[in-house]
């Protein structure tokens, strides 16, 4: 599944290998990279999103695994590569829930987009929308 949500992109998918994990730069920046199969075109092929998370995200995305149900929600960043152009899914926020160790809901550590801050409350008020 894909959404675009103004600058925005989400997309729900299953993670296609391990995410590979390394350290680039001068500055030895942390970056994890994981593909996903997020569904089919009308004409059968399947469509994969490869992703990129770095710093903080890279250190918690480093556990997602094949098989994984991956959400993330990022930014598209294009490259040329061998005269091709690429589209990587850069994360602002990435959740997982793995087939072999289940995953908090939300992970700790890692912000929620926009700074968005989820509370769970008793209140019978009507939600406002």
């Amino acid at each position: 599944m894909q959404t675009k949500l103004g600058e925005s992109v989400l997309v729900v998918g299953k993670c296609i290998k391990d995410a590979e994990y390394k350290r680039v730069g001068a500055k030895d920046s942390p970056v994890t990279s994981f593909s996903l199969n997020v569904g089919k075109r009308q004409d059968t092929t399947t469509i994969f999103v490869n992703c990129k998370a770095w710093y903080a995200l890279a250190e918690y995305s480093k556990q997602i695994s094949k098989g994984d149900a991956v959400i993330v929600i990022g930014r598209t960043e294009s490259r040329e590569y061998n005269g091709k152009t690429y589209t990587d899914l850069i994360a602002e926020w990435i959740n997982f829930v793995s087939d072999t160790e289940p995953q908090e809901l939300s992970p700790s550590g890692v912000p929620y987009p926009n700074g968005a801050v989820f509370e769970e409350t008793d209140s019978k008020e009507p939600l406002p929308f």
